[in-house]
């Protein structure tokens, strides 16, 4: 076996996503080389075809990155639009002095936690009513 020959061999192996190991004993049954010297053949080639290689693998990785992109692109989208229906809110409003109020009032009058009352199950846990000041309902 020529070294073009061996060459494609081992890129074409590593392309299909065979593990290295693998790889190393096709190329010791092939040229009877020891195991040590059958891994740096193999080393040196996936390193010099590291590119065609890495583009004949499974485009997992690709795949992942455009799912992200497009859900972290549709979620600027919709969050554009929220804040965009809230400016429009805002201006249709702003003639009144209380533009803001009329706005944010359901969001400025929703009890906060601390108003509400902790559970009693959180009083349970050692040191969790010393956020309520013992009021623990």
């Amino acid at each position: 076996m020529n070294e073009d020959e061996l060459t494609s061999l081992i890129a074409e192996r590593a392309a299909r996503g065979e593990r290295r190991s693998d790889v190393v004993m096709s190329v010791v049954r092939r040229t009877g080389f020891a195991w040590a010297t059958a891994e740096a053949v193999v080393d040196q080639v996936s390193t010099m075809r590291s590119r065609d290689i890495a583009r004949c693998l499974p485009p997992l990785r690709t795949v992942i990155s455009v799912v992200v992109l497009v859900a972290g692109l549709a979620f600027v989208v919709v969050t554009g639009l929220q804040v965009a229906e809230l400016y429009h809110q805002f201006q249709v409003r702003r003639t009144t002095a209380s533009a803001a109020i009329t706005l944010f009032g359901p969001i400025l009058e929703t009890p906060l936690p601390w108003e509400q009352g902790f559970s009693s199950a959180s009083c349970s846990l050692p040191g969790a009513c010393w956020a309520c000041g013992g009021a623990c309902v």
